[in-house]
């Protein structure tokens, strides 16, 4: 199939992997085929992974490491990388590009701009619905963004590009985040953080003659309700 984009977007997508084989043929069907450049980083797959990565014919880099070090080997690649494109995209593995959002950011980047990285909105797909409701949305990133300019934060969890508000931009269009290993994963995923984490449980209601459940700090610390809100807005949409 012959790409929309011709040449192809002067973009590098990023795509950080460690056993994403459900995932990934998604993510890089939604962009191998327009971008100049796309790179799964892979920091230790023993699934087809990198069987995967080679199917496609797309960059592959091996930089051991696990969640802790992911904001280091992101950045790592910012440094080390020899990017042919001035700009990159990062992208998760659960996650896609569609194509109102490639039109974007070709028209973005062909125009000349002294902006250093554009905001990026996306939408939470869940049991195969948009949340589109409560904290969940909107929730902006930074995705798009010149490599050579910018770094992300020395934080463990959901680190930020470190960017000024006069350097930013926004895009309209939004980008995917769709887990397709199901409900079972995602529970499992929240058992064993619970597991890792003692001071945290798993406290269930039965509401609507359907179970909702939610995890909560105990000794009075901050609630994280995000499964519960997740399927409550799931009846409401």
């Amino acid at each position: 199939m012959m790409s929309k984009f011709d040449p192809k977007i002067d973009v590098t997508v990023i795509i950080h992997v460690k056993n994403k084989e459900i995932n990934l043929p998604f993510a890089l069907d939604s962009c191998k085929q327009y971008f100049k450049c796309v790179l799964v980083v892979d920091s230790g797959s023993d699934d087809r992974t990198k069987a995967i990565v080679e199917e496609s014919n797309v960059e592959y880099l091996y930089l051991k490491g696990n969640r802790e070090t992911l904001v280091t080997n992101r950045n790592y690649v910012l440094e080390n990388y020899p990017f042919e494109t001035e700009w990159v995209f990062v992208l998760d593995a659960d996650e896609q590009i569609p194509a109102d959002l490639r039109a974007e950011i070709f028209e973005k980047i062909s125009l000349e701009s002294n902006l250093d990285g554009y905001w990026v909105c996306y939408k939470n797909i869940f049991l195969g619905r948009w949340c589109k409701r409560s904290s969940i949305y909107p929730n902006w990133n930074m995705r798009l963004f010149k490599h050579e300019k910018l770094r992300y934060e020395d934080r463990l969890v959901n680190a930020h590009i470190n960017i000024t508000n006069e350097r930013a931009g926004w895009l309209h269009c939004h980008f995917i985040h769709d887990d397709k290993r199901g409900f079972i994963q995602y529970l499992k995923r929240i058992v064993d953080l619970c597991a890792a984490k003692p001071e945290l449980k798993i406290v269930w209601h039965l509401a609507r003659s359907k179970y909702r459940f939610q995890i909560i700090r105990e000794k009075g610390l901050r609630v994280c309700t995000r499964i519960a809100i997740n399927i409550r807005i799931l009846w409401r949409s």
